[in-house]
């Protein structure tokens, strides 16, 4: 979409520069999501794990401490997560960890 209204008048290098950075931008974004899709699917295919009842809070809690010590040291982020928010759902725990600590990250890397 972008690309192709770039290049319905003429631009300024700058503004070409700007409408490739974005598309950059996001072709290395759906590569990051291709990949995370097969690490899913790579993660339930090799797990014999039940389905059950998963706290999020918990899940969540997990993550989130295997990374305070180095947010609070670095004095990048914190990071507060209010237990009302989170409930329970029927999952596989590997998949569901893999996603809160993916989802984390990536909010970390774009602050």
């Amino acid at each position: 979409g972008e690309l192709s209204l770039a290049l319905r008048r003429t631009r300024t290098p700058e503004e070409y520069r700007f409408t490739i950075e974005q598309a950059l931008d996001a072709t290395r974004r759906l590569k990051l999501l291709a990949e995370d899709l097969l690490e899913l699917a790579r993660l339930d295919a090799q797990t014999d794990e039940p389905w059950r009842d998963l706290s999020l809070t918990e899940v969540m809690d997990s993550a989130v401490s295997s990374i305070a010590d180095d947010l609070r040291d670095k004095e990048k982020a914190k990071i507060e997560c209010a237990k009302a928010h989170f409930g329970v759902l029927e999952a596989r725990e590997s998949p569901v960890r893999y996603i809160v600590a993916r989802t984390v990250d990536d909010l970390l890397s774009s602050t």
